[in-house]
């Protein structure tokens, strides 16, 4: 159970116990919807989230009515972005990763990696992903990187899972323009 101390509900008055996790919302019409809406960063614990963040409850007259509020622990995952130059690996920042649910493909986050190429990213729920720099960009700053994609496993756990090692080394194309760059200036070479 996880114990709450803000609750938004409209036009009602909220009763929290410091004893237990049950929070009351009382002073309510009977046959009337009311809108309750939770918020993230009201809760202990920042790895966890709502499941649901608003609920429209009916009123029945007479009665008291339990709602379920279920909560999702999320996982975390980190690593590198890294530029090799020369067998020298250098972190490389403003790299956009992006993670996929491995089973649909389906793009589910992303994130840029740090100004040192650090990355980071929290909000996974519990299940299988894999990571890919953005092709696009990888084309247009052309540079390959040394594997396409990183799997990995979010678990459930009570505080959240912590992934780490989602290192990417990227390699230019063409090295050789790196060291000998020739710019084109008024047709001469």
């Amino acid at each position: 159970f996880v114990k709450l101390n803000t609750i938004r509900a409209t036009g009602t008055s909220v009763i929290y116990y410091k004893k237990d996790s049950i929070v009351r919302i009382v002073n309510l019409n009977a046959f009337t919807s009311y809108i309750v809406e939770f918020k993230d960063n009201d809760l202990e614990n920042i790895s966890w989230r709502f499941k649901n963040k608003i609920y429209s409850v009916f009123v029945d007259p007479n009665q008291v009515k339990r709602i379920d509020v279920p909560i999702v622990a999320v996982g975390e995952v980190s690593g590198m972005c890294y530029v090799n130059n020369n067998n020298s690996l250098k972190g490389i920042g403003r790299i956009l990763i992006k993670f996929y649910n491995k089973n649909t493909n389906e793009l589910v986050a992303e994130t840029q990696s740090e100004s040192d190429g650090y990355i980071y990213y929290l909000g996974l729920v519990p299940g299988q992903y894999v990571a890919r720099i953005d092709s696009v960009q990888l084309n247009n700053l052309d540079f390959i990187v040394d594997h396409q994609e990183i799997d990995f496993t979010i678990k459930l756990m009570e505080n959240g899972d912590i992934v780490e090692g989602a290192d990417f080394i990227l390699t230019r194309k063409n090295s050789e323009n790196i060291l000998n760059p020739r710019f084109n200036c008024g047709g001469q070479n």
